[in-house]
């Protein structure tokens, strides 16, 4: 059996233009799909993945709503009361990105 050697960017736009394409008929139904991403902190591999998952979001149409807080925080500090009132209109929002960068304190 021989190796079959397959272009990974190439799977990637492929699926990331199916996904575009069934996004757009989602759209002409009226059912928007919509990502609420959530960025705790400035931890440099965070900030990194999230805008990677920005540019994944436009090239397959689908909406994308922020929320950035530079702030770090102890790990039990709660966040959700935080955004509660960015992201008040959970109905049209059909996924949420955490990316949560808590500092870890030896006590």
């Amino acid at each position: 059996m021989s190796a079959v050697i397959i272009d990974g960017k190439q799977v990637a736009a492929d699926v990331r233009a199916e996904v575009a394409q069934k996004v757009s008929e989602l759209k002409q139904k009226g059912i928007a799909p919509c990502l609420a991403v959530i960025l705790v902190g400035e931890n440099p591999a965070s900030v990194s993945y999230v805008t990677g998952k920005q540019k994944a979001l436009a090239e397959t149409l689908i909406e994308g709503q922020q929320m950035m807080d530079g702030e770090h925080r102890e790990q039990s500090e709660p966040i959700a009361k935080d955004f509660e009132e960015e992201f008040h209109d959970e109905s049209k929002k059909q996924g949420i990105l955490q990316r949560i960068w808590a500092a870890i304190t030896n006590k």
